[in-house]
């Protein structure tokens, strides 16, 4: 019964509060996970490679871009499998259906900030959606158990 009291407090917070702005951070984190986009040396690659999630659980994924090129974090299936109640870019843009986050925009030396709970088990790739990226190494797993 918490579970679903807490999804639908989620789902009130996303319709009524919005994706960006200055909103407080919700307070249900637990836990925080960071992601960081190329290096600043402008290596292509995505660190951690893999990223653990539980459902019932609700994160806030930092996402960082060190490097001197905007990267794409793209990720189709992963962003259908999320109940989303905020997303913060502070350079950059999300591409987003509803509640579904598709795509994140994060420029150089920009950040983002993704608060979710996974509701779906299962293993999904993430990428930057710069096709020379992706093919030069720009790959993640997430898993949620």
């Amino acid at each position: 019964m918490k579970r679903y009291l807490l999804i639908a407090v989620a789902a009130l917070y996303t319709a009524f509060a919005g994706f960006t702005g200055t909103q407080a951070a919700p307070t249900w984190v637990d836990k925080e996970v960071v992601m960081q986009l190329g290096t600043s040396s402008n290596d292509f690659m995505i660190a951690p490679a893999e990223l653990d999630f539980q459902t019932g659980k609700s994160y806030k994924l930092v996402i960082t871009n060190p490097s001197k090129v905007t990267h794409l974090l793209t990720m189709p299936e992963f962003g259908r499998t999320v109940l989303t109640a905020k997303v913060d870019i502070h350079d950059g843009k999300v591409d987003r259906s509803g509640h579904r986050i598709y795509k994140i925009e994060v420029q150089p030396g920009g950040t983002a900030e993704w608060y979710f709970e996974p509701v779906k088990v299962g293993s999904y790739w993430v990428m930057c959606g710069i096709a020379t990226h992706a093919k030069a190494g720009m790959t993640a797993k997430l898993v949620v158990r």
